[in-house]
């Protein structure tokens, strides 16, 4: 007989038996038309009583159809599906150009998921709680943080005793990919370490330092980045002592004329000293109010020395050795954060920060993408959209489970959901919206900065320029997302001195997988958006 192909089973096809003149038994009259209705109850009926046995009924007179009853129960929660997923394909004929330049029709074929909402009360607009949070902004709002309890907590173990007092000295280096939501993770940490120790012995004094890239691209004093940098720790210090919460300690302070020296500091031939001099007193005040109070430095993007150091030399690796000679002689506590290469950065003074503990921040797990899809929705919606398991897989396999990825997909649901007027989420709404986004032809669904920047940003522009490559190397020649071998990248010269280090980074911070000697994009809009952009085989 042949292959069949993809079109297995059996087809049997009847007429109706039509009363003639040479069929007088026939069961039917002539002109017998079959009323859709009757023939859609039947065989919802037979859908009940014959178990496993698909059955679709399909009115080629005007292209109705119908599915069974039993279609329509969800397997994961037995309720009444509110939206069905179908695929929508359609057959067409074109006219290609071959090599020799003659015109060949050719048949083609494309299939796309859809999904129908089948619920028939008046849909509200859910609000997005998601959107404020696309562009990669810090996520303040404790209710939109997901799956960094267990981090933080530990973090907090690391700088406290058995008494639940401070461990002076202690500094945390926290580094990962780039919108990873280390800026995030820095934020809420700072807040809840106040929140721990209030009534505890310990009294940690936390003071955000902001941006290391604000300091040393400092305009006002340019080449002077040591002073800057010591000028911007005063000045944090100096606002703690206008708090109210610490009106005693900001007392002491006047009584004794100690003031901040952060303007003078930057024009001082000895910043150092003078800054050693504040502290001192400072310290000394504050340990006097209250033996058990502490300062803890927050201090973001710490690897943004790494070029001014190496490269542009207009930063002195000494300051790295000025940071670790802080940490002890003051005995107070820091939390500083980076990008994939705070290794390499403190790799140029290795036995200044090998005391140091050192996390890196991985990806959400599927669990902690299921509550950020779930729970900011049940609030803004009133409880109003359900979203089954098979929805949550698909969204981690597009986003796997990268934090930024992840919120964008999920202000994405929400704004489809809103068009489509629709309050269940299936794997085919998934798809669709994804779909959707991909082909729309007006704007693009995520521009090259968004995508490439958190996942390639490196050591300098020339390193993330490789990067790339390879992820598009990757893709070219493996469209549909099984993987490659190393040897079947493309042979771009550039790429095959450092490959092997290339594709060892990528797998270390978490873009590419690697099972069975074959490498693949973790996340599936990655792949989706470079085979728009750049083809593929």
């Amino acid at each position: 007989i042949g292959d069949a192909g993809e079109r297995t089973g059996t087809t049997v096809q009847f007429w109706p038996d039509i009363r003639s003149e040479e069929n007088p038994e026939g069961v039917f009259d002539p002109g017998i038309e079959f009323n859709y209705d009757i023939l859609k109850t039947r065989m919802r009926e037979m859908a009940f009583l014959n178990k496993g046995v698909k059955i679709v009924l399909r009115d080629e007179r005007t292209k109705r159809f119908t599915i069974p009853q039993r279609e329509l129960i969800d397997a994961e929660t037995g309720k009444e599906m509110k939206t069905i997923d179908l695929k929508a394909r359609v057959r067409y004929s074109c006219k290609e150009v071959a090599e020799d330049g003659s015109l060949n029709l050719a048949e083609r074929q494309v299939e796309k998921p859809l999904s129908v909402s089948l619920d028939r009360q008046q849909f509200q607009e859910i609000p997005n709680p998601y959107s404020p949070y696309t562009r990669g902004a810090a996520v303040k709002n404790p209710k939109m943080v997901f799956g960094r309890t267990e981090l933080i907590e530990s973090m907090i173990g690391m700088i406290r005793d058995g008494n639940d007092d401070l461990v002076g000295g202690r500094c945390i280096v926290i580094y990962g990919q780039k919108r990873s939501g280390k800026t995030t993770i820095l934020y809420q940490l700072n807040k809840a370490v106040g929140q721990h120790f209030d009534g505890h012995a310990g009294l940690p004094i936390c003071i955000d330092l902001g941006s290391m890239g604000d300091i040393v691209d400092d305009p006002a004093h340019p080449g002077q980045f040591l002073a800057n940098f010591l000028a911007k720790m005063a000045s944090k210090m100096n606002l703690v002592v206008r708090r109210r919460t610490y009106k005693e300690f900001s007392e002491r302070m006047r009584e004794e004329g100690i003031e901040c020296p952060s303007e003078s500091l930057p024009l001082s031939k000895n910043p150092t000293g003078k800054f050693y001099t504040y502290l001192d007193d400072y310290l000394r005040v504050l340990k006097a109010w209250n033996p058990h109070a502490n300062l803890i430095f927050f201090l973001d993007e710490f690897t943004y020395l790494y070029p001014y150091i190496v490269e542009k030399k207009s930063v002195d690796v000494s300051f790295l050795k000025f940071w670790k000679a802080f940490m002890q002689t003051s005995d107070c506590l820091a939390i500083i954060v980076g990008q994939n290469y705070m290794g390499q950065l403190l790799g140029l003074l290795p036995n200044e920060f090998g005391a140091y503990p050192q996390i890196q921040i991985s990806y959400l797990s599927e669990q902690a993408v299921k509550d950020m899809i779930t729970k900011p929705l049940d609030e803004a919606s009133g409880h109003r959209v359900e979203v089954n398991d098979a929805a949550v897989h698909a969204m981690y396999r597009a986003s796997a489970g990268n934090p930024y990825f992840q919120m964008i997909l999920c202000s994405w649901l929400v704004d489809h959901l809103n068009r489509q007027s629709i309050t269940h989420v299936t794997e085919g709404v998934v798809k669709e919206m994804i779909e959707e986004r991909i082909d729309r032809e007006d704007q693009e669904f995520l521009s090259e900065e968004e995508l490439f920047q958190p996942l390639v940003a490196d050591v300098g522009n020339m390193r993330e320029e490789m990067n790339k490559n390879v992820l598009i190397s990757l893709v070219e020649n493996d469209r549909n997302a099984h993987g490659i071998t190393k040897d079947q990248f493309a042979n771009e010269p550039e790429l095959q001195q450092d490959k092997e280090e290339l594709l060892m980074n990528l797998r270390r911070r978490g873009i590419l997988d690697f099972e069975d000697g074959r490498y693949r994009i973790r996340a599936g809009l990655v792949h989706r958006w470079i085979v728009k952009k750049y083809g593929g085989k």
